[in-house]
């Protein structure tokens, strides 16, 4: 988010202070013997510049909030996209869906019989993602034995 209104902000605040200060010394020096007067035309020029100051900040404020409102709405719309292209690839009889079944559908070979099947692995904690679909499916077979074995030195490092 840039920060440059920020700093005109303050250049509107210091320039209208200076400009509020000339004027005070301009009428008091041009209307010495007319006090009220000169007071009635500084409160005037003081309304106008704290006016002017209040219409421009609420201007910076409301473009600003503009636009972080324009941002969510953005966000919102692309949450929406992303949800309904999975409602519509996770739907059963939509073509993408098939294609990412018959990705996922792994199968062995038929002529491999798969009787007992040994898993040798260096530590449980990071193979067992990965392994873990393997072991599940080899698991599930009627025919099949798993064995697995864990090559740990037993230490436990946090």
């Amino acid at each position: 988010m840039k920060l440059s209104w920020l700093n005109q902000v303050f250049e509107l605040i210091s320039a209208s202070t200076l400009q509020l200060y000339e004027d005070s010394g301009r009428f008091l020096h041009q209307f010495v013997g007319n006090q009220t007067q000169a007071l009635i035309l500084l409160q005037e020029t003081w309304r106008a510049n704290v006016l002017h100051w209040a219409i421009l900040s609420y201007r910076r404020f409301s473009s600003t909030a503009i636009e972080a409102l324009e941002h969510i709405i953005y966000a919102c719309l692309v949450y929406l996209l992303v949800c309904l292209g999975i409602f519509y690839t996770t739907r059963s009889n939509s073509p993408l869906w098939r294609w990412c079944k018959l990705i996922n559908n792994v199968r062995f070979p038929r002529q491999h019989k798969l009787d007992r099947v040994l898993l040798v692995t260096s530590h449980p904690d990071d193979e067992c993602m990965f392994f873990g679909p393997l072991i599940y499916t080899l698991t599930h077979r009627s025919s099949c034995q798993v064995y697995v074995l864990c090559l740990s030195n037993g230490t436990i490092t946090t």
